[in-house]
């Protein structure tokens, strides 16, 4: 994917996947937890 301008990072949801995954500016944190029964939770500083 590509990087996405008009901020320094993104953070999705609604797409999931089986860990949280990074790429360019994007973070997608959405693991699945109704099926899978994991929360995913990422630290922004």
């Amino acid at each position: 994917l590509q990087q996405i301008n008009g901020a320094d990072y993104f953070i999705f949801g609604h797409m999931m996947f089986d860990n949280i995954q990074t790429f360019a500016n994007q973070i997608y944190i959405d693991t699945g937890s109704p099926n899978s029964g994991r929360l995913s939770f990422y630290k922004i500083k």
